[in-house]
């Protein structure tokens, strides 16, 4: 999380897009489900760079790693249209508790908050394990590939957590 006036880190500039290493526990925008915080990716880099800026995806709340704006509408209709077709992979490294077979795909298909069903597909690879066997952790590769309109839209985009609790099971 960021501390008092802590600047957010940029990864990347040009002149139409901007990306941050976003924090964990720093939401990208507000929320109704996050009234405990005054503090949003979107907000704070708003103010750092003096001008708007466009969240074409948002990351978790818990969730740390590269997030990327549109610094103008017109790039945010072309980044939203690449996500819509699929165009950009969304891929992450994650710790997982528990066990997981060394490569798989999860066919699961995801519910928003509006009871709309979508599919979603994840494929992992396991890089690397760690622990015994009352406590496993395992260090996996995800790729997600979700249905158009978890892409379309960030408020409906499936989480990293969701994925992950259907990786693992503890029974090996």
């Amino acid at each position: 999380m960021l501390e008092n006036n802590e600047l957010l880190e940029i990864v990347y500039q040009d002149e139409d897009f901007v990306a941050i290493n976003k924090p964990h526990g720093l939401l990208v925008h507000r929320s109704k489900m996050a009234a405990n915080t005054d503090r949003f990716a979107l907000q704070e880099l708003r103010n750092q760079l003096d001008r708007h800026v466009y969240p074409p995806h948002r990351l978790d709340r818990k969730t740390g790693g590269v997030l990327l704006f549109a610094l103008n509408e017109e790039a945010l209709h072309h980044i939203r249209v690449q996500f819509e077709a699929q165009e950009i992979s969304k891929e992450y490294l994650t710790l997982v508790r528990g066990y997981t077979d060394d490569q798989g795909c999860i066919d699961y298909a995801l519910t928003n908050d509006k009871g709309k069903t979508q599919d979603a597909i994840t494929h992992y690879e396991t890089l690397a394990r760690t622990g015994d066997r009352g406590s496993f952790w395992q260090a996996c590769y995800l790729a997600i590939f979700a249905g158009q309109s978890h892409t379309r839209n960030g408020s409906n985009a499936p989480t990293q957590k969701t994925f992950c609790s259907h990786i693992s099971s503890y029974h090996r």
